[in-house]
């Protein structure tokens, strides 16, 4: 006969969901409520809607978080301890049916705490049948009913109680159905941790996920006796819920240091590519405008890899935190009567010889070359800024002897402009003073005329007609050259003084 078939009965079995929530960040500090910490009233709610349970639908106005059916969570802070529930009567809980056939009646309890920074979700499953093992089928159709709530969660642990009245010797094999009934899991490949508790067999299942959404945690306790303890048990419970929820945050915190980590690596390569490329680039010929465009990519690249390296810092600083608080608990758990703790053991050294060795070693791969990044985008800034001086030195340099050759070409019109005009205005002059040199010129010198020029009228005319422009002209050169060389000079002495200065 196996031992399945010697346990038939299972007596006031329960089914208690812990499920936790953000309620403020655990990425960047403690004191902001996140967005999202309201969903999950506002899910309660719909589900109270959908199934049509009165004590869900009228959950926002049994909260002391709420107001006019409007969220305030800083009511919350008024409270003095970090542990408390969140029912205006505290020592209310949303009892509703669940499942009445005649065979099995399942009802159910919710009750909402805050703890910390956390929501927890207390949902109890319950019935005083008397059941066969196989039937917790319907308590995990039951559960299933909630799993809108299991969306967007920290983390979450089942925690299944039932009494046997045919006590027996080893109970592993009652436990591992229990999970298989529990979990969509082969019985075969299910591993447990045994334990005890106020001399009754605990019994863990954990299938060893850091992932929350893939995370199986079952906390199985079988009464086989009447427990003389019950006094401790209220405490038993609340330093459970301490535990498990110091337990699902630092399994979070650790998941997403890992996919943090797995994030930053593609960063570390580009800055990687960028330091080893940095010798090939600072002789290229064009280095000015690469770097420059390496100015407008860098900084963006390395505060998107500085983030991700202070959130695994933050992590890491949570996972340290929460340990503290993980550590208070299991020896609170350790100093229960009649009691044999070993899971939350196990859990320490996973914590000490993996999670935080990891975060350490990913730190320690990724920080160095943050420095080596800051001194490579420092070197490129010293380049750009020496690098663009001697460019706009050079540019100013040829604009100046532009400048100088455009001075020039105008001083050069000017003069000409200035020797034309002085020529033709002194030649107008001369004109109006002397009307006919060439008649003057011949009667004083007493000469006579080319024979040419007497031949007739018109050749006289011309003749002398054209030496008067010649001779007007002449003399109008001979002042203008000067004038010209004089206007000219002036400027250049001016402009010699002003480079002077």
């Amino acid at each position: 006969m196996t031992q399945d078939s010697e346990i038939s009965e299972l007596k006031n079995t329960s089914l208690t969901l812990y499920a936790f929530y953000l309620r403020n960040s655990i990425d960047r500090g403690f004191e902001n409520t996140v967005p999202e910490a309201s969903r999950i009233w506002e899910k309660i709610t719909d589900l109270g809607n959908t199934r049509h349970i009165s004590e869900l639908q009228n959950l926002y106005s049994k909260l002391i978080c709420y107001e006019t059916n409007q969220y305030h969570p800083e009511i919350e802070d008024r409270q003095l301890t970090d542990y408390f529930p969140l029912l205006k009567n505290p020592d209310e809980s949303l009892d509703f049916s669940l499942l009445s056939e005649p065979e099995l009646e399942i009802r159910a309890t919710l009750s909402p705490y805050r703890y910390h920074d956390s929501y927890l979700i207390d949902l109890n499953l319950y019935s005083e049948n008397s059941i066969n093992p196989t039937q917790l089928k319907k308590f995990n159709s039951q559960y299933q009913l909630f799993s809108p709530l299991l969306e967007n969660y920290l983390g979450k642990t089942l925690f299944f109680y039932a009494e046997v009245s045919n006590s027996q010797s080893d109970y592993s094999d009652l436990a591992k159905t229990c999970a298989s009934q529990l979990f969509d899991v082969e019985k075969e490949s299910i591993k447990l941790v045994s334990d005890r508790l106020f001399n009754c067999p605990l019994f863990i299942y954990d299938n060893g996920e850091t992932n929350t959404h893939k995370q199986q945690h079952l906390i199985i306790w079988v009464n086989d006796r009447s427990i003389e303890y019950f006094e401790k048990q209220d405490k038993f419970y609340e330093w459970l819920s301490y535990l498990i929820c110091s337990r699902h945050k630092i399994l979070y915190a650790y998941d997403r240091s890992r996919s943090r980590y797995n994030d930053a690596k593609p960063y570390y390569e580009k800055i990687e590519q960028n330091i080893n490329k940095f010798s090939e680039n600072v002789r290229a010929s064009d280095r000015l405008e690469k770097f420059k465009e390496l100015l407008r990519e860098l900084p963006e690249l390395s505060l998107k890899y500085g983030q991700l390296v202070r959130e695994i810092e933050d992590h890491k600083n949570t996972i340290k935190t929460n340990l503290q608080n993980y550590q208070r608990s299991n020896t609170e758990l350790k100093e229960l009567p009649d009691s044999n703790i070993t899971f939350s053991e196990d859990f320490l050294t996973l914590i000490n010889n993996k999670f935080i060795p990891q975060i350490e070693a990913d730190l320690s791969f990724l920080t160095p070359i943050k420095s080596l990044f800051q001194e490579l985008l420092n070197n490129i800034r010293s380049i750009v800024q020496i690098d663009q001086i001697e460019s706009d030195r050079q540019l100013q340099e040829q604009l100046r002897i532009e400048a100088e050759k455009s001075e020039e070409r105008a001083n050069t019109i000017e003069g000409w402009i200035a020797f034309f005009g002085t020529g033709l205005a002194v030649s107008g002059v001369s004109a109006g003073v002397v009307s006919d040199p060439s008649q003057t010129i011949v009667k004083t010198l007493n000469i006579n005329a080319p024979s040419f020029c007497q031949s007739d009228e018109l050749a006289q005319f011309l003749c002398t007609n054209s030496f008067d422009v010649v001779f007007h002209l002449i003399v109008g050169l001979i002042v203008a050259i000067p004038a010209a060389i004089f206007i000219r000079l002036i400027p250049r002495e001016q402009g010699t003084g002003n480079r002077e200065q």
